[in-house]
């Protein structure tokens, strides 16, 4: 029982990079691993992606390894805090990855520049957010 004040910090390891959280307040399912691979094994080396839900770097972390330019974000402070962590721990070049703390949407809106690929990873409603892209890519 988490709420009974037990340490909750846990590292996984995936594909060869390590993860840190605290997950009694992030999400990860080890389950998962299969699925993040499938993903990132699609993504060519160099693209530009945007993870509008990274959590602390499932998918963004072994994209920047392999050489994309990730931007993660994540609405959840304590996911933002473990990706960094994470980031740092796995020594992901700052080239390679910027990470945000802000609404999916927001996110989106503000950022300026070319993409590739926009990974959505939030089952439940990743399908309310697809209303941000109506119009911003047009005629590319």
């Amino acid at each position: 029982d988490l709420s009974s004040g037990i340490n909750a910090e846990y590292g996984a390891i995936e594909h060869k990079l390590r993860f840190s959280m605290d997950f009694s307040k992030v999400y990860w399912n080890s389950k998962l691993g299969t699925e993040h691979r499938r993903v990132v094994d699609c993504i060519p080396t160099g693209s530009i992606v945007l993870d509008m839900f990274c959590g602390i770097g499932p998918f963004a972390l072994p994209l920047a390894k392999k050489g994309c330019r990730v931007h993660a974000n994540d609405l959840n402070p304590e996911s933002y805090k473990w990706l960094l962590k994470n980031v740092s721990l796995n020594r992901i070049p700052s080239q390679h990855i910027t990470c945000y703390n802000c609404d999916g949407r927001e996110f989106v809106r503000n950022f300026a520049g070319p993409i590739d690929h926009v990974i959505m990873n939030l089952p439940a409603s990743a399908t309310h957010f697809l209303d941000v892209f109506r119009g911003l890519y047009s005629g590319s």
